[in-house]
């Protein structure tokens, strides 16, 4: 088995609107995400900032122009409608990289967690060149502040790239009521994540940013 590499991929966090998210996090740190385009089948758009290499953050948030049509009812209510509360800047989802995603389905399956296939998906960023992805979800036991796990394509490509610099991820903090399951799922894939026990799924993220020092925190 070849060499595998996991690390925090990027934390979504989630606004009832993108511009006030972008205008918030600006003020907060003197960094302005920029837009990295929008999940038609989600019903959300979202704006992007770099914390370092091979993380970075997605302020998300529903669409307003999104297209009925276009919708799916199961993704929309899971990604889309909690935003809609949320009036404040709210970290609520994370990501694992993997450099490969086949390999950490197989580790994890060991360890009595167990991941859906990988599937693709992609979305077009503004200037209209494809970014493609390949992603897994827990999908036995579930467990609330589990991550998801993404693959780029062609990392090249991947958002940490080529959005804007300034903050770098300095430590972040994952809680739910299955802490003994978040521990596992860290320590295996070797995260340098600390966990905790909240009866409620709760993420907070540190940041290095211009303008110091910044903590997101779900509510």
């Amino acid at each position: 088995m070849k060499f595998m590499q996991h690390y925090p991929d990027h934390f979504v966090v989630g606004i009832d609107d993108l511009e006030k998210g972008i205008e918030l996090f600006e003020n907060l740190t003197g960094v302005k995400a920029t837009p990295g385009g929008i999940h038609p089948h989600i019903g959300t758009c979202n704006a992007l900032v770099s914390l370092g290499k091979q993380s970075y953050l997605e302020i998300i948030a529903p669409n307003p122009l999104a297209d009925p049509a276009l919708l799916d009812l199961k993704l929309k209510a899971q990604f889309m409608d909690p935003l809609r509360d949320m009036d404040s800047l709210t970290p609520y989802l994370w990501a694992v990289g993997s450099s490969d995603l086949d390999q950490t389905v197989a580790v994890l399956a060991a360890k009595g967690i167990l991941l859906s296939n990988p599937e693709k998906g992609s979305r077009k960023k503004p200037n209209g060149e494809p970014l493609e992805w390949r992603a897994s979800f827990i999908s036995r036991p579930a467990f609330p502040a589990a991550p998801f796990f993404i693959q780029w394509i062609d990392p090249s490509m991947a958002p940490p790239v080529d959005s804007p610099t300034g903050c770098l991820l300095e430590r972040f903090w994952v809680a739910g009521p299955e802490q003994s399951l978040l521990e596992t799922t860290t320590q295996t894939l070797a995260l340098d994540a600390q966990t905790g026990y909240s009866p409620e799924p709760r993420i907070e993220v540190m940041l290095n940013c211009p303008r110091g020092q910044v903590t997101l925190s779900s509510k």
